[in-house]
């Protein structure tokens, strides 16, 4: 479905129309996303959480042993773009 290659702009586009709303399809893109990292790749969707500021999506997620929310990805909420993260 995701390939790492830049192609997740296909992926927004098809799934959510290019524009990004709701956290939790912010939460779903980020985990595909992020799954062309290793080490990213084992943090469960479960763990994750999206907020939006100034047009881009910053989504956290809680590691275990860790008082706070660590970010993690954040993209554009208008074309997917990432901005910092894998």
């Amino acid at each position: 479905m995701f390939e790492p290659d830049g192609r997740y702009l296909d992926l927004n586009r098809a799934l959510y129309g290019g524009v990004i709303n709701k956290p939790e399809d912010a939460v779903a893109f980020a985990h595909a996303l992020m799954k062309s990292n290793p080490g990213d790749a084992r943090i469960p969707e479960e763990a994750l959480q999206a907020t939006e500021r100034d047009g881009a999506w910053h989504v956290s997620a809680q590691i275990p042993g860790q008082a706070k929310l660590i970010e993690v990805l954040s993209f554009s909420r208008y074309d997917g773009k990432v901005l910092s993260g894998p």
